[in-house]
């Protein structure tokens, strides 16, 4: 006679063992493929965590919410290398675009204190003679990635 519905778990691998699989899959393909943005100066590792819990957190109950919001970033990172290659500044890349949407290039005026650009607002700058081009190599920004060890 076969069985249809939950299955208990004492000697075979039950009902609730494949969701409890499923749902540690999930957990921890989320963990790894959610990258949030530059810590701000000052940030607690504990703010960090926070933050990263919240972003797994949104990926596990809205998967599509973290497509868009992906896809999103990948279209500003694309606009942004087509400006800065127009306007003759060829090392641009995807790379470097992500970077500072991501909070990777900061400021620092004169009488204030320092705070983030973003692509867009950076060449904004750059176009108005507000600032000189950053000089950012590949390699400087693969250096500041930063993996958790159970990412690595």
């Amino acid at each position: 006679m076969a069985t249809n519905g939950w299955i208990s778990t004492p000697n075979v691998r039950g009902t609730f063992d494949i969701i409890w699989t499923c749902v540690q899959t999930i957990i921890l393909c989320a963990w790894v493929s959610v990258c949030v943005n530059v810590p701000a100066p000052g940030n607690s590792p504990r703010r960090l965590l926070r933050d990263k819990l919240h972003f797994v957190l949104l990926s596990f109950l809205g998967p599509e919410l973290v497509f868009l919001l992906s896809y999103t970033q990948l279209q500003s990172a694309r606009a942004s290398v087509q400006e800065f290659n127009a306007a003759g500044f060829s090392e641009w890349t995807l790379v470097h675009a992500f970077y500072a949407d991501m909070g990777g290039v900061t400021v620092q005026p004169l009488s204030w204190k320092p705070f983030p650009v973003n692509a867009r607002q950076l060449f904004y700058l750059i176009d108005h003679g507000c600032m000189l081009y950053p000089q950012i190599s590949l390699e400087e920004i693969e250096i500041r990635g930063q993996a958790d060890s159970l990412s690595r």
